[in-house]
């Protein structure tokens, strides 16, 4: 069954260039009316030729689905090769998340970094979050495995909330790794406002797929897992590449 969370962040996502590759026009046509009929707002990154004949592929940022011709009927799923036992959808995702967190400014993000990095990964965070506070208490050990983390903002509750409003809030901060850490041990942060990455980086979230906290994508743009133990995360880096 399609999730209505699904659908809702996508009318969220931020519009991109519009590609079709090789489809007819009359083809990209019927399947965004079909989209549009029920999503108004929807906003296609790219349709394209599936492996499937009459299945097309359509993007919205990182999130993929496949839709028949006429727009009438929608997959929502991954699709595999089984011969070459390659997830087809998950290789375009991670091509999608690369491009978007490659997009980035250094100073959008707060990072924890090695003195030596071997790997840098991208954490979706919440202040508020216990697996978030629970991860963000071993950086140390993360760290010292050569492993960067660059933390971005979730807060799950949304921009009305009072979490979003406390990371915009360490955000503004002077220091911002001090008071990131500060908010995860469970100390309010000073209120302060500034122009700030927060509400972009929520959507950016969104956009790629985000479900819950802590979300960490590597480089590459490869989803390894929600909390992981220092240990687990240099496996699953590693399985990553």
């Amino acid at each position: 069954m399609l999730n209505k969370r699904f659908f809702t962040y996508l009318l969220f996502c931020l519009a991109f260039p519009f590609t079709t590759g090789a489809v007819e026009p009359e083809i990209a046509k019927n399947i965004d009316k079909g989209m549009r009929a029920i999503f108004p707002e929807f906003e296609a990154t790219s349709i394209t030729e599936s492996k499937i004949k009459g299945l097309y592929e359509v993007m919205q940022g990182a999130e993929i689905f496949y839709v028949t011709g006429d727009g009438h009927y929608i997959l929502e799923g991954n699709l595999f090769d089984l011969k070459n036992k390659q997830n087809l959808t998950e290789a375009q995702r991670s091509i999608a998340r690369t491009s978007m967190l490659k997009d980035l400014a250094t100073d959008e993000y707060i990072e924890f970094t090695p003195d030596q990095t071997k790997h840098t990964i991208y954490v979706f965070t919440d202040t508020d979050c216990a697996y978030c506070r629970r991860f963000h208490s071993q950086i140390s050990e993360v760290n010292k495995l050569g492993i960067a983390v660059r933390y971005l903002a979730f807060p799950r509750a949304g921009e009305d909330s009072s979490t979003f409003t406390d990371m915009e809030s360490v955000w503004c901060s002077k220091n911002r790794n001090q008071a990131l850490t500060g908010a995860k041990l469970g100390r309010k942060p000073v209120l302060m406002k500034c122009s700030n990455p927060v509400s972009r980086q929520f959507h950016l979230g969104q956009q790629i797929g985000v479900r819950g906290t802590p979300a960490l994508f590597t480089e590459n743009g490869k989803y390894i897992g929600g909390y992981l133990t220092p240990e687990e995360l240099v496996q699953a880096i590693t399985d990553a590449y």
